[in-house]
Formats: structure tokens, C-alpha cells, sequence
């Protein structure tokens, strides 16, 4: 016969919550790592919070947020968003 022992407390203080796990895997940038004109609350937005508002972005904020994108997120999405809010403003101009 087998006997399975339960978990430590040391095994159930290290569980994360989600919300936990988030803040720990997307700090927010501090002033020295932000670019200058990055939206607020950036690092803390998904991607679709991000195609939705980057097209209502100035260009200035365009740029830091993919210039944020390219040197630590890199997610495909929130880049094409962005590129593709830029490439609209061009089209304006």
C-alpha cells in the first residue's frame, strides 16, 4: 500500500495567485525604463486594450509604446496595433 503524504506549508506559501503571477511577470517600468511619452498604465494593458486604444494615441506615444514593445514585450499583436496606428497617421499626414 502507498501512502501519499499532503503538501507542506512551504508547498502552499509558494503558490501564486494569478493576479500574483501577473504583477510578478509585468512590472511596471520604473521612470529610467519607460520611454518619455508612454501611455499610462502601458505595461499592465493586453493586447486587445491595446488595438483598441493605440489608434486614438498621439505619435509621440505611439513611438514609446513601440519602442517599450520592441525592448520587452514583443507581442506580435500589441507591435501590429501600433505599427498599424502609425502607418494611419502617415496616411493622414
Amino acid at each position: 500500500m502507498m501512502v501519499i503524504q499532503a503538501p507542506s506549508r512551504n508547498f502552499a506559501a509558494r503558490i501564486m495567485t494569478k493576479a500574483e503571477a501577473v504583477a510578478t511577470a509585468a512590472p511596471e517600468p520604473t521612470a529610467e525604463e519607460a520611454p518619455k511619452g508612454l501611455p499610462k498604465d502601458y505595461a499592465g494593458l493586453t493586447v486587445a486594450a491595446i488595438s483598441e486604444a493605440a489608434p486614438g494615441w498621439n505619435r509621440p506615444m505611439l513611438e514609446a509604446a513601440l519602442q517599450y514593445e520592441q525592448e520587452h514585450g514583443k507581442r506580435k499583436g500589441a507591435l501590429a496595433a501600433i505599427e498599424s496606428a502609425l502607418a494611419a497617421k502617415e496616411d493622414k499626414a
